[in-house]
């Protein structure tokens, strides 16, 4: 039986590493702009301008448990894929 090296297959650790990194910088900003927001006065641009922040970084965290779920269903397709093609042989 011969493994073959095409596919999606190697590039999966990368992938998932990336959506790690991701994760871990989005929650140090918001951390820092939720610091920023303890600093400013109520009504200010500055704490405005922190609100939005926050409001953007937990809009982008709720597309996570997508960009998640996208990931693991491509695992589990390129296994598949990748043990039909080798069973075919």
């Amino acid at each position: 039986m011969k493994w073959l090296k095409k596919g999606q297959v190697q590039n999966l650790p990368a992938q998932i590493i990336v959506l790690i990194v991701i994760i871990i910088t989005l929650a140090i900003g918001a951390l820092i702009v939720a610091e920023f927001q303890k600093q400013t006065e109520v009504g200010s641009a500055a704490r405005n301008v922190t609100d939005d922040g926050l409001r953007a970084l937990d809009t982008v965290g709720d597309f996570q448990s997508i960009l998640g779920i996208v990931i693991i269903a491509s695992v589990i397709l390129a296994l598949v894929v990748g043990t039909m093609v080798i069973f075919k042989q």
